[in-house]
């Protein structure tokens, strides 16, 4: 987290006074295994807050157990950040295999979270652009935020990085090349989402068998 990589991206949040959100592998002082975190970092180099990854991809004949930690708490993390027009937004942190468990997704909008940031590196495969791309649609349609769901590109991973909003609405989405996006993201549309669909107040949290 003190590295030469986190110390580079400070310099770089600093010089252009943005807000950065990344993937790094971290050093994980109790075992051999780093941990896959995301980092965030404020315009003013300082860093924000962390996410060390829940879910390991142990599917598709893959094992990242065998070279990465779980996260030793499973806590959900919704921060806040200021855009460029002083509004503020809270955006939650997922990465990669994060994006299948819809309990994570609800949890970080029980945090209020209206944008959802997640890093991938989503491997190529029969079927898994398609996946990605509707589990993105999926966790934003079930939540009523934005999700900004970001893939590393071929060969390592499938690119396709895209914004959704939250009705569900792709709103930009790249090709298999390395390429920049710049989208405007506003809470009001999360708020006004939220008034025209109350699915997250009419949850049953217990549903009890039928006797």
């Amino acid at each position: 987290m003190t590295g030469p990589f986190v110390r580079a991206l400070a310099v770089i949040a600093r010089s252009w006074r943005i807000t950065l959100v990344v993937g790094i592998v971290e050093t994980n002082e109790q075992d051999s295994r780093p941990f896959n975190t995301i980092v965030a970092l404020g315009p003013d180099g300082v860093l924000q807050t962390m996410y060390r990854r829940m879910h390991l991809f142990d599917s598709y004949g893959f094992r990242e157990s065998d070279w990465i930690s779980p996260a030793t708490e499973a806590v959900p993390v919704v921060y806040e950040v200021c855009g460029r027009l002083g509004e503020r937004l809270k955006v939650g942190l997922m990465t990669c295999y994060d994006l299948r468990f819809p309990e994570l997704g609800r949890e970080i909008a029980d945090f209020a979270a209206e944008l959802v940031l997640v890093c991938s590196s989503w491997v190529p495969g029969p079927d898994k652009a398609q996946q990605w791309r509707i589990l993105a649609q999926a966790r934003a349609i079930e939540n009523s935020y934005f999700v900004g769901a970001v893939s590393q590109s071929p060969p390592i991973s499938i690119g396709r990085s895209l914004l959704v909003d939250p009705a569900g609405r792709i709103l930009e989405e790249l090709g298999v090349t390395n390429d920049l996006l710049v989208c405007d993201v506003e809470g009001a549309q999360v708020r006004q989402a939220r008034q025209r669909n109350f699915a997250l107040d009419h949850r049953r949290h217990t549903i009890h068998p039928r006797r």
